[in-house]
């Protein structure tokens, strides 16, 4: 677990390593014009990713242990596919669906996929297909090694807002 953060503190942190994500991507070549996904937002969402991860941590009752997953699966898509860089068009689809691939690798909360989409904001049909989408191109490697996850924690816990 990530050195004693709390759920709020590991949001934040969360939104920090992503942001530095779409920095990066924004600051390249054009990371969005290289190719269009389902991941490819028209254009950039009004809310802004802490918000976006909070809501969605909060309504769904995402565990610390989840949200670092999905920070590992986000790492994983992004090895994978060039296409996929996370920046400011993808972040929030990505997001939605890592926590969702999480959830129901790690937390079995019990919520559907309806319920994921109705707090990401898009339709289920959409969610259904980023979900089906994002499993084939990390070739549904779900598993975290412990070595892998504590790793993951430590850089969380370097982004994370001192309490």
């Amino acid at each position: 677990e990530p050195a004693g953060a709390d759920a709020g503190q590991l949001v934040s942190a969360l939104a920090v390593v992503l942001s530095v994500h779409c920095s990066r991507a924004a600051g390249g070549r054009g990371c969005d014009s290289m190719g269009r996904t389902l991941f490819h937002a028209a254009r950039e969402p009004a809310v802004g990713v802490s918000d976006y991860l909070e809501r969605i941590r909060r309504r769904l009752r995402c565990s610390k242990e989840c949200l670092v997953m999905a920070l590992v699966y986000l790492d994983r898509i992004a090895e994978a596919d060039a296409e996929v860089a996370i920046s400011n068009l993808t972040v929030h689809r990505l997001l939605l669906t890592a926590i969702l691939v999480a959830s129901k690798f790690q937390d079995d909360n019990g919520f559907d996929n309806a319920r994921y989409a109705k707090v990401g904001g898009i339709g289920l049909a959409e969610l259904n297909a980023l979900e089906r989408d994002f499993c084939q191109r990390v070739g549904w490697r779900l598993h975290v090694e412990p070595e892998q996850y504590g790793w993951y924690c430590d850089l969380v816990s370097m982004a994370a807002p001192a309490a």
